[in-house]
């Protein structure tokens, strides 16, 4: 590498920074809550590389003082005052720089800030290999000098390891008890690179958490952070940010852009009492007199109602920024509409558009959402419908109309005008995925699949739609995972994933849906696969973290593994339930089992009922020897709907707890509004074949009644679309993944396809029973059998009783209903 052009690249960086954080009032008085570019992290490899190696070289001034270096570092160092010659000589590039630092290390091989010199020398020579070792012997010696370790992620990223680099510096941010500023920037500029703002948002907050406090002192990363904050429209969090400052010295311009940014967010949060505080503090401040200043205070007008005066600053600012014209004519239309003049506001949001012929398609975007926003849709699809023809993009451009459309709950426009458009442009990615969500909603399951199948054939990057493929192909509107039956109803949707994650591998929501899916079939080695891909390339994505943690506990195995996962989540969300859950799990298996406990409690408390905690306590008090407790916790956890291999091993504690050669059942009446009477018992005895179902209740439907083992044990009932229904606690017919038929005299291979279709209907369920006979009076004392069943794959299920025989394998209402344990 070319030293004389890396300094200068460098330089030239810095200076950029320098002009982005610093200059306010005087110059560049436009930079004042103004959206930092997005330049800021684009910058090339070679110049990110740049940049680190000299943050890590220049000392200071060519002092030891305050360097970022463990106390026992700075003891070992051989000669101070050689070393700080040495270090001069690096950083000012002087040729008997490497020499120097040889000789040194020869006298004082031990010297860990040698080494780490030595080490950052390799990189700038571009020996990596060397590099690495040398670091390795500095962080064997001592592993938490962190700045030795920013070095490896330095070398990752020149050889474009982007998701070791991201570990790299995840770990500094989480371990470091100092504000870590170049792993912050860092791990900020490999989000970004992905488009992962939250990653980068976490990288930031983790570096100033541990920043001391200082109400005079503002730094360039707290606007940095800012700027993300606002680029996710998080005002709220920017007045959290700043709330504490003290304006009393505003020599500093960095204080004053604080200020600023504090009080535009204030009035973007509609906060108005905070709003006028911190305008007093700024009053008669020049920066209240630019265009930033301005509109703050004309959004402070519009909330205090005076549209007038809102209007008159809008004014003001006319022009000011040229390049910001756009933004005052939007909010100049806000303050109008509000004010009721809808027109108006309309007219304002046309000017901001400026010639449709030349405008972008996200400048069309914020156009329709406004003038849906201000009352004026249909003058805006107007605007659009009239410019379509005059743009390259008119295909995308249709696209906004559509949405547009679908906003306005015009669904059948919506719908002709993607017909129209996909007769045109057959390949359009986007209009199949929009042709396939009407769909999906109007129940046209198939051709939902199919449109969303054409998206993603046409664009492999679409992972909307290819989320939207997952989950039409898989609709839970008519799949039921209950029954150990996951997955074998997942088996399509595996080469879906992998299609897709191929096509997108840096997809963290991908991944995690991939992971989620394997997991609740108990494919947990596949799940901590993709659980571990989506950590590895986002290390703070918390519930990745959580479950790549679950996983483990579940395998119980790799539980140091399990337990520092979710010590890492908990860092990031201390009070986040499910990742206390998964840190009292991985406890529990540690065999912490009181300890684990306590965090499964607290989990239960923040998310009540839930069944993977209620799992996980199960398991704890299974460990502890406590078959009552245990015993209840397995059958609250089995009202829900739990991975296969939880069930499994729930239903296995529940039989070697509380062994049963036969079950007598209490029977109750059941409606919309819950368990009513009792009505009769029903005992359950095994023979070889199956077991015996002997009924004795009244209160029945005369005739022929339906009668069924359940998924889960529960007689509760429920709501679907707003209707009140009996028994829905009991989840699906039981052996759905079992369907029986008398094969016998049956030649299927001369079966017509309706005589096929009507055999198909016949199909039942494993755990469906022969239809109980109830005389006129409604009591019922006849015997039935379940063929092919047993008592312990019965228990923790439930037994209901339909109105009527099952007709084409539709069961009737539900009427009664017994828990079996």
């Amino acid at each position: 590498m070319n030293n004389k052009i890396a300094r200068s690249g460098w330089q030239k960086l810095l200076l950029i920074i320098t002009v982005l954080n610093f200059c306010v009032i005087g110059g560049l008085q436009a930079s004042i809550v103004t959206e930092t570019p997005q330049s800021l992290y684009d910058m090339s490899e070679s110049e990110l590389y740049e940049l680190m190696v000299q943050q890590n070289l220049i000392l200071n001034g060519y002092t030891l003082d305050s360097v970022k270096i463990p106390t026992i570092v700075k003891q070992g160092i051989g000669d101070e005052r050689a070393l700080a010659l040495v270090g001069q000589l690096l950083a000012q590039n002087d040729a008997r720089g490497p020499s120097a630092l040889a000789n040194y290390l020869t006298r004082y091989p031990d010297d860990l800030l040698a080494l780490h010199l030595a080490a950052s020398e390799l990189i700038e020579q571009g020996k990596y290999p060397e590099a690495e070792l040398t670091l390795s012997k500095v962080l064997q010696a001592q592993p938490n000098f962190h700045a030795a370790t920013n070095l490896l992620g330095i070398i990752r990223i020149e050889q474009q390891q982007y998701d070791v680099a991201a570990q790299i510096f995840a770990r500094v941010l989480l371990q470091d008890p100092e504000p870590n500023e170049m792993a912050g920037r860092y791990m900020t500029w490999l989000s970004l690179r992905k488009g992962n703002i939250e990653q980068a948002e976490i990288a930031m907050r983790l570096t100033m958490a541990k920043m001391p406090v200082n109400d005079q002192v503002v730094a360039p990363i707290h606007l940095e952070y800012a700027e993300l904050l606002r680029r996710q429209n998080k005002h709220e969090l920017i007045v959290e940010l700043f709330s504490d400052l003290d304006p009393s010295d505003m020599s500093s311009p960095l204080m004053v852009e604080a200020l600023a940014r504090r009080l535009e967010a204030a009035t973007q949060a509609g906060m108005l009492d905070e709003s006028l505080r911190y305008l007093e503090q700024l009053q008669n401040h020049p920066s209240l007199s630019l265009m930033p200043g301005l509109m703050s205070q004309a959004r402070i007008k519009a909330q205090q109602g005076d549209y007038q005066q809102a209007l008159e600053l809008i004014d003001q600012a006319e022009n000011m920024v040229p390049v910001l014209e756009p933004t005052r004519l939007v909010e100049k239309a806000k303050i109008l509409a509000v004010a009721g003049q809808a027109s108006a506001a309309a007219e304002n949001l046309n000017l901001a558009l400026g010639d449709p012929k030349t405008a972008t398609l996200s400048e069309w975007q914020r156009y329709m959402e406004l003038m849906i926003a201000i009352g004026q849709g249909n003058q805006g699809l107007q605007t659009l419908r009239q410019n379509l023809s005059d743009t390259n993009d008119k295909d995308q451009l249709r696209l906004v109309l559509v949405d547009a459309l679908i906003s306005a709950g015009d669904l059948g426009a919506a719908n002709r005008e993607l017909v129209s458009l996909l007769n045109q442009s057959p390949n359009l990615s986007g209009a199949h995925y929009r042709r396939g969500i009407l769909l999906f909603e109007q129940n046209d399951n198939q051709a939902a699949v199919d449109a969303f199948q054409a998206a993603v054939d046409n664009d492999r990057q679409n992972i909307p739609a290819w989320l939207a493929l997952l989950g039409a192909k898989h609709d839970h509107r008519v799949h039921d995972h209950a029954s150990g039956m996951a997955a074998a109803s997942h088996a399509d949707l595996m080469p879906l994933f992998a299609q897709a994650i191929e096509a997108n591998p840096d997809s963290i929501v991908l991944l995690y849906e991939w992971g989620l899916t394997a997991y609740s079939g108990g494919q947990l080695d596949l799940a901590k696969r993709a659980f571990d891909l989506a950590v590895a390339k986002a290390p703070f994505d918390v519930k990745s973290l959580a479950m790549a943690s679950i996983v483990r506990s579940d395998e119980n195995q790799r539980l140091n593994e399990a337990q520092a996962l979710a010590q890492r989540a908990k860092q990031l969300a201390p009070n986040n339930p499910a990742v206390i859950d998964a840190l009292g799990w991985a406890l529990v298996r540690m065999k912490q089992v009181d300890q684990g406990i306590q965090y499964l409690q607290q989990a239960l408390r923040a998310m009540p009922g839930d069944e993977a905690v209620l799992a996980h306590l199960a398991e704890a008090y299974v460990m502890k020897e406590d078959s009552n407790q245990a015993i209840a916790y397995i059958y609250d956890a089995l009202k829900g709907t739990l991975p296969d291999h939880t069930s499994a091993a729930l239903r296995a504690h529940l039989i070697a707890l509380r062994p049963m050669q036969s079950l007598t059942l209490d029977v109750n009446y059941i409606n919309g509004l819950g368990v009513g009477d009792a009505i009769g018992t029903i005992s359950i005895t095994a023979r070889d074949s199956g077991v015996v179902v002997e009924a004795d209740v009244s209160g029945l439907p005369a005739g022929l009644n339906g009668m069924h083992f359940h998924e889960k044990p529960s007689c509760e009932a429920g709501v679907l679309n707003g209707e009140r229904i009996a028994g829905m606690g009991a989840g699906g017919h039981y052996g759905h993944d079992q369907m029986m038929m008398d094969m016998e005299s049956m030649d299927m291979g001369n079966m017509s396809h309706e005589e096929h279709m009507m055999h198909m209907q016949m199909m039942k369920p494993k755990g469906d029973l022969p239809p109980l006979p109830v005389d006129e009076s409604g009591s019922a004392t006849d015997v039935v059998i379940g063929p092919n069943l047993t008592i312990d794959e019965l228990r923790g299920r439930s037994l209901i009783i339909h109105q009527g025989p099952d007709v084409d394998g539709q069961s009737g209402p539900k009427v009664a209903c017994a828990v079996i344990p």
